[in-house]
């Protein structure tokens, strides 16, 4: 049986344009990067507060707080060494930007949450890395849909 932690927090300081997920994790870094991706999610303004590993699943999760305000966090899952997922959270809610990615580390979806709720552009991207579809939302309230992949079986 697999263990799941929920943790509380983050910044509203979380800078994304377009992160990747497959990068090889290292715990000194503040900063991720991805080459074949040239974006940044800056977490300077956050310190590492704890990092729990999970032997049976090869996982590891790293729970960053803001230096500023506890109440901010953000929770980083590594599988493999690869982030899987990239979750921000405030006062115990997920809240700001959400990553989600496939086993081999190629993004599958991306976009804001805002008190738990899917909030503005998702982009969704079938196992290959194309965009395949990008919905707009307002309090998980699908209001436009748009599929571009052709070759996409996948469903977000």
């Amino acid at each position: 049986m697999r263990k799941l932690f929920l943790l509380i927090g983050i910044s509203t300081q979380i800078l994304v344009a377009n992160a990747g997920c497959k990068q090889p994790h290292t715990e000194q870094s503040t900063t991720q990067q991805n080459n074949s991706d040239p974006a940044v999610v800056d977490t300077t303004a956050f310190r590492l507060k704890e990092v729990r590993a999970f032997k049976a699943d090869n996982e590891k999760n790293e729970w960053w707080v803001n230096k500023q305000d506890s109440n901010y966090y953000i929770i980083k899952q590594y599988r493999n060494d690869i982030l899987v997922s990239f979750t921000t959270y405030k006062n115990k809610v997920r809240n700001g930007y959400t990553l989600i990615c496939y086993e081999d580390g190629k993004k599958m979806l991306e976009g804001m949450l805002v008190d738990g709720k899917k909030e503005g552009m998702w982009k969704g991207y079938d196992k290959k890395g194309n965009l395949a579809s990008i919905r707009t939302l307002k309090a998980d309230v699908i209001l436009e849909e748009r599929f571009l992949s052709k070759d996409s079986t996948d469903k977000q």
